[in-house]
């Protein structure tokens, strides 16, 4: 496995990742052969769902841990947590490098407050708690936290 133009490229036999843009995911492949004179190599996906599947791939990258799995997973999360639902500002979501650098500093999605939680809330603002909850409910929903 080497590296051009800061891409991961395959060696022959390996096993890893390629995209397949038919499908437009990524699959779990075999590198068959070389690369041909058109930066392709031909690999082979075996998926329980497909069966065998041929074709070339140009896109490829090493196979994630579960660990690297769930990072991007909360990465994507985060990205979709923060698109603001009626906007007119040109950015209205944080770009992925800014959601990796808040990931891995440590930030993950806040969980619903429990019935006592937002009753001590109640309680501390002096609001009444059959009043607050559909406020609360709604801001959690515009935030993208409804769950």
């Amino acid at each position: 496995m080497t590296k051009s133009n800061n891409e991961w490229v395959p060696v022959v036999g390996c096993i890893c990742e390629a995209f397949n843009y038919e499908l437009d995911i990524w699959l779990k492949v075999k590198v068959l052969d070389g690369e041909s004179g058109y930066g392709e190599h031909p690999v082979m996906a075996f998926e329980k769902d497909r069966g065998g599947l041929l074709f070339w791939a140009i896109k490829f990258r090493e196979i994630k841990t579960e660990a690297e799995k769930r990072r991007d997973e909360a990465i994507q999360q985060l990205i979709d947590t923060t698109k603001w639902r009626e906007t007119i500002d040109l950015i209205s979501h944080i770009s992925t490098q800014q959601a990796e650098m808040i990931i891995d500093a440590g930030w993950r999605k806040p969980r619903p407050l429990t019935d006592l939680e937002r009753a001590a809330l109640a309680e501390y603002h002096e609001w009444d708690i059959d009043e607050i909850n559909p406020v609360i409910d709604h801001a959690l929903k515009l935030m993208g936290l409804d769950l």
